[in-house]
């Protein structure tokens, strides 16, 4: 006899079955809805289509008198060059005044035949006085010539008139975007030392045909070279010639995208036929949006081949229809995410699905499709790099989170949302730049609930603030990007891929293996070194180095890195060559791929937790993870002899360890096209100081007046010079003894001043507006604040430090309870986790609990960062009380609690949503249109 249900006595079978049906019926009904809501989109979408097709009509018509009126013009420039052309050769020739005469009835003659020709055209302006101007121009000079008895002179006159014409249909061309409206500078400085010739300057570099001693053209020549100086600081814009093509485009892509919902709509019929196998339903929904993909890729790049880049306007437009795509993308993935899933979840629930409110957070965030395969191979690296017995201090979390399984969009987000992991990753990279006691972790590992808001914000505010001190590039370091559906896919797939770009360098590096040396150019050997080291990432290194080994050109590109790396090891280790079968077609196997694993774990002893199928399924970062390890142990590099070690030496050796507190700090305020490596080398031309004072305060670089293309020592001067003035006169600086030209030749001592005042100007700045209403605050102003607050907590362990230079500090047991008084009543700072017996440091060698010491600066480094400081430093400057570290710490805590004053915590507080306009605006390296985009 069956078993009964719970339910009216009810066998299961009938439970379930009703229970099915009525989740049927639901779906049934949902479908339907989102039927009827998509077939009402496509009523709109035609009716906008059709609106759209009325205006484009006109704009056709428009654009076609348009051009037409375009090329009338641009012919009669072209019989303006002939005029003059005309007026040259028959003053050479001393032809009679007839000549002359004629060409001026000529002139009239074409002029009114054109204002004809513009009327019917629909032109509305009146080309009357322009013609008019031209007439007498050409009359003028005529009379000058025949009247005049300095030949020379006139050649030069005439010389002059063909020079503007070139430079007039230069100027056409950077309004047509054919040439950068950097062109329009040369211009300026040409005219200026052809101007120079014509006066009879022996030292401009122009061969004028003669001296100009006319007044009146003299005063000429100076208001044209003004027009052109007036060109270079506002370049004229130029007309939209493509705007018929885009309009064109747009049209086809908003027809494409009413067949893109016509197929998410087949999709999710097909879902719920029984009938149709669910892996042709998901292949459908990947080729959907894949190929919704490619038609956005070529569909950019014809807009962007309609685009007149010197146009704000134009590019203004390209880059909203490219955010547009993305979004839209998006929406799509979201519609089928379910379909495409990698893995189905599991019946039992998920102990990160117990919140509701959590689990629709992480659900809610949007992925293209490349994103999520991109997510898929990370989940792998984190599940295989994460595990407990390869981490030197195990940690009773990773079992809650790792390994993620089943490997599906549902649960990457939702195990990485939290940060916690990620910071556990961080800490595998640089030990030294996050204490992951500070990260919120669950309380109960037995029977564990989600974290709260404010605690995934806080994680994610000590992620991103330690990712920025260390100068990852990120899409945003704020925490409303980590916490907003639309930006965290970005923000997370960045943090992973720099940390583990980042980690590459624990193996493979020229301080650590200078036999790298063998890997460099003959070029690169002659070079600067600091700027070679720079440039020799771990990445460059391992493709040089395997394509050395394996007999091909050192720049080859990689295909399939495991690949490379099992026959490298062949070519380097004649034992595993005899016993590794050889690889057929390039193409990795199982056999292959289990030598491989056994000879690096039972070989080379490298710890590892990889699969034969991660070799196999290619995963490119757990390859490059497993080649820079198998670089370390063996790379078959001959080591360098000791004439070789003493020639070289340089290339391996920092001459400015000083260096190292500035240039995070940079790198992390700067677009990737302008990372440097060197501070002497890279600031020299002023563009990076502009970058960073226009960081600093907005608005206050006026980029017309930076020179881009940076030609010979006189535009770094300028350039400088400009920057100087700006430092001068807009900032707090003491510049006493400095000047451009210091910045240009790399004086380390001026340069050094110069980024720590503007390093402090940026720590004090927020806190200046915050408490002191602009007014700028001084180092009492911080020491006053510091010892009231410290006095205001109950038991304190720690004397209140006196001064930045008070050895009390070395303990950093001050910091942190300041940060106790300023979170009191959330537990942020835990008396188990803080070495109060500490003593303060006697001297710079002692070494006295110096483990103690570097951990509380840890601790509290980490504390200021969860809270929202940022601070460019390393335990080890706080503890030696190194000045800027000092006062970073001090500015960065007095920050926080001004904020916290300011914007008291409320249940909006951790919205992503609620500070999103400051986010857009926050987060872009270069302002607006302004800057150098490199």
């Amino acid at each position: 006899m069956a078993e009964q249900g719970d339910g009216a006595g009810q066998p299961d079978y009938m439970v379930i079955g009703d229970t099915l049906d009525r989740i049927r019926d639901e779906m049934n009904d949902k479908f339907v809805s989102l039927a009827q809501n998509m077939e009402q989109q496509l009523v709109d979408l035609r009716q906008q289509l059709e609106a759209e097709k009325k205006v484009t009509a006109d704009l056709r018509r428009q654009l076609k008198n348009s051009q037409e009126q375009c090329e009338e013009f641009k012919q009669e420039c072209s019989e303006k060059s002939h005029d003059l052309n005309q007026i040259n050769d028959f003053y050479q020739s001393n032809a009679d005044a007839s000549a002359f005469q004629k060409l001026c009835a000529d002139v009239v003659e074409r002029h009114q035949a054109l204002a004809e020709q513009l009327q019917n055209i629909e032109y509305g302006g009146d080309v009357g006085p322009m013609n008019k101007a031209w007439q007498d121009e050409i009359y003028k000079i005529v009379q000058h010539i025949q009247g005049s008895a300095n030949a020379s002179e006139q050649a030069a006159i005439v010389d002059e008139l063909k020079n503007r014409t070139r430079e007039l249909e230069n100027i056409q061309k950077v309004m047509n975007g054919e040439q950068p409206a950097s062109v329009l500078e040369d211009l300026a400085d040409q005219c200026e030392e052809r101007h120079a010739a014509q006066q009879g300057d022996p030292m401009s570099t122009y061969q004028a045909p003669g001296k100009i001693e006319d007044a009146n053209a003299l005063q000429d020549n100076k208001d044209w070279e003004a027009l052109l100086r007036e060109f270079v600081a506002s370049p004229p814009k130029g007309g939209d010639d493509g705007m018929q093509q885009r309009n064109e485009l747009y049209l086809q892509e908003l027809g494409d995208r009413i067949g893109d919902l016509q197929q998410v709509k087949d999709i999710l019929d097909r879902k719920k036929d029984e009938n149709v196998a669910q892996e042709d339903v998901q292949e459908q929904a990947r080729n959907l949006l894949l190929a919704v993909q490619q038609r956005h890729t070529d569909t950019e790049s014809r807009v962007q081949d309609t685009v007149n880049n010197n146009n704000n306007d134009d590019v203004q437009r390209l880059n909203a229809l490219r955010d547009n795509d993305t979004n839209w993308r998006r929406e799509l993935g979201g519609m089928v995410s379910q379909v495409v899933e990698h893995e189905e979840e599991p019946e039992e629930q998920w102990w990160l699905d117990k919140d509701d409110k959590r689990r629709k957070a992480y659900d809610a965030i949007l992925t293209e499709q490349h994103e999520q395969d991109t997510l898929m191979k990370d989940a792998v690296y984190l599940n295989r790099e994460l595990r407990d017995e390869i981490q030197e201090e195990k940690t009773p979390y990773t079992p809650l989170y790792i390994p993620i399984e089943p490997i599906n969009k549902h649960r990457v987000l939702g195990t990485l949302y939290d940060a916690g992991e990620v910071c556990d990753f961080l800490a595998v990279v640089n030990p030294e730049m996050i204490d992951k006691r500070a990260v919120h972790r669950p309380a109960n590992t037995e029977d564990p609930i989600p974290l709260t808001d404010k605690q995934v914000w806080e994680n994610a505010c000590l992620l991103l603030s330690s990712c920025k001190a260390m100068a990852l590039q990120l899409p945003s370091y704020q925490p409303h990007a980590w916490c907003n559906p639309k930006h965290h896919a970005p923000v997370l797939i960045a943090v992973l891929n720099g940390l583990a770009k980042e980690r590459l360098k624990n193996y493979v590096n020229i301080e650590k293996h200078p036999e790298i040396i063998r890997l460099l150019t003959t070029n690169e050997l002659n070079d600067d070194p600091e700027k070679v080291r720079h440039n020799m990432t771990p990445s460059e290194v391992l493709k040089r180095w395997m394509n050395l080994t394996l007999g091909r050109p050192m720049n080859t590109e990689m295909g399939n890195m495991a690949v490379d790396l099992y026959n490298t090891l062949r070519q380097i280790d004649s034992q595993f060559a005899a016993q590794s079968p050889t690889l057929n077609n390039g193409i990795m196997n199982k056999g292959a791929a289990d030598k491989l694993l056994d000879c690096v774990a039972n070989k080379l002893h490298i710890q590892h937790n990889l699969e034969t199928e991660d070799l196999m399924r290619v995963n490119p970062k757990l390859e490059e993870l497993l080649a820079a390890r198998v670089f370390d142990i063996n790379n078959g590099l001959s080591k360098l002899s000791d004439d070789e070690k003493n020639k070289y030496k340089s290339f391996w050796t920092d001459d400015n360890p000083n260096d190292d507190a500035y240039l995070p700090w940079l790198n992390s305020q700067l677009p990737p096209h302008l990372k440097i490596g060197n501070l002497y080398r890279d600031l020299s031309d002023g563009i990076i100081l502009a970058h960073i004072l226009e960081r600093s305060q907005r608005g206050v670089i006026n980029w017309k007046r930076m020179r881009k293309q940076i030609r010979h020592k006189f535009d770094k001067v300028a350039n400088c010079n400009y920057v100087y003035d700006v430092m001068k006169q807009k900032f707090p600086f003491s510049l006493v003894g400095i000047a451009g030209p210091d910045i240009v030749d790399g004086q380390q001592k001026y340069i050094h001043t110069i980024l720590w005042q503007i390093m402090r100007y940026q720590a004090t700045k927020k806190l200046s507006e915050l408490s002191f209403g602009g007014k700028e605050v001084t180092d009492n102003d911080i020491l006053k604040w510091s010892k009231e607050t410290h006095a205001k907590l109950a038991n304190p362990r720690s004397k209140t430090a006196s001064g930045f230079r008070d050895r009390v500090l070395t303990t950093c047991v001050f910091y942190l309870e300041l940060m106790k008084v300023l979170t009191e009543g959330d537990d942020t700072v835990r008396d188990d986790l803080v070495n109060y017996e500490v003593p303060p440091l006697e001297s710079q060698s002692d070494d006295n609990m110096m483990t103690e010491r570097m951990a509380n600066a840890r601790y509290a480094i980490s504390l200021i960062r969860m809270h929202g400081g940022d601070v460019f430093i390393l335990p080890e400057d706080l503890v030696t009380m190194d000045q800027k570290a000092v006062l970073s710490v001090y500015a960065a805590i007095m920050t926080v609690d001004y904020e916290r004053r300011t914007k008291p915590v409320n249940s909006n507080q951790y919205n992503p949503d609620a500070s999103l306009a400051d986010l857009e605006k926050a987060e872009q390296a270069v302002y607006g249109s302004g800057g150098f985009e490199g």
